[in-house]
């Protein structure tokens, strides 16, 4: 499958996903959710395979990443979009570390374990620029850490934020 990605052929990566999921192959279900929002950004077709997966119990940590950002980004929907980052997070998806740090700070659920998931990604070296600006905000108002919290403001400005 991620040969087909590689190519950049998601369609004929999808349609190979289609007929796994025709012939009972569930753990195909998050994939396919996953292309038809990223490649094809049909946005409502990739939340009923997202929901296939979910209700399927396969629902695999880069599949949960991409339907938080899908609920985050398209619905609005931050605190379904949490549930999906945290599962995928404490799965060891790394992508979601910055995201999962990121909502906890930015909607004030947990300001400690948002520092956590920053750290972890910052360590994992995936802390994307509006991660790196918010962990920087966080350290200089939450911490009064002004040099710890400007390395991440530049780091950011660095990355193009």
């Amino acid at each position: 499958m991620l040969n087909y990605l590689d190519k950049n052929d998601w369609e004929t990566g999808l349609n190979y996903l289609f007929k796994s999921a025709e012939g009972g192959y569930e753990l195909a279900y998050g994939d396919i959710g996953t292309i038809l929002f990223l490649y094809k950004e049909d946005i409502s077709s990739a939340e009923e395979w997202f929901e296939k997966a979910e209700d399927a119990d396969c629902f695999l940590a880069p599949s949960a990443y991409y339907y938080g950002l899908l609920l985050g980004n398209e619905k609005g929907d931050t605190v379904k979009s949490l549930k999906y980052f945290r599962k995928s997070a404490e799965e060891g998806f790394e992508l979601a570390y910055g995201e999962l740090g990121f909502l906890l700070y930015l909607e004030k659920i947990d300001i400690d374990e948002a520092e956590e998931w920053f750290e972890k990604a910052d360590a994992a070296d995936c802390l994307e620029a509006p991660h790196a600006y918010e962990y920087g905000n966080l350290l200089i108002k939450e911490r009064g850490d002004i040099e710890k919290g400007n390395f991440y403001l530049k780091k950011a400005e660095n990355d193009g934020y």
